[in-house]
């Protein structure tokens, strides 16, 4: 079943997870929704030249990675110099959305927070809510909600 928003595909996404595992299950849902191309990062040290280099459609990022956690990286991310990397949507994985990660994903634009591991469902219409809208809150829902 491939994810589409009106007649796009996202044919490349930037899985970024320190648990092998959890990168396993969340590119193979990518996969499984007609991503084209999934890559894997295990750490945000390389992510930022990751995205440089690839740059993919959207990123899906871990909150706890290391060394830099995924809140900070997407901050630095936000403020890049080139477009295709500065506006890539982001979607946000946690084990346990906090009030603080919440809010900190609400000033970020083009995201949403999702908690590990998320349902194809809920990826999926996350996925399509970001890029129907261009940005997150346009359409009167709440950009970010855990969802266990």
């Amino acid at each position: 079943m491939s994810i589409g928003v009106g007649r796009e595909r996202f044919p490349s996404a930037l899985v970024v997870e320190a648990s092998a595992g959890q990168a396993r299950f969340t590119s193979d849902l990518m996969r499984g929704m007609g991503f084209d191309h999934v890559w894997v990062g295990v750490d945000s040290a390389t992510a930022f030249a990751d995205l440089h280099e690839l740059t993919p459609d959207l990123l899906i990022l871990a909150v706890d990675v290391e060394p830099l956690d995924g809140l900070a990286l997407a901050r630095t991310i936000r403020s890049a110099a080139q477009p295709a990397i500065r506006n890539v949507p982001i979607i946000f994985l946690t084990p346990h959305a906090t009030e603080p990660q919440v809010s900190e994903v609400r000033a970020i634009r083009r995201s949403a927070l999702l908690v590990k591991p998320p349902s194809p469902e809920s990826l999926r219409n996350h996925i399509a809510m970001l890029m129907r809208t261009g940005k997150p809150g346009t359409s009167g829902a709440s950009p970010v909600r855990a969802v266990p």
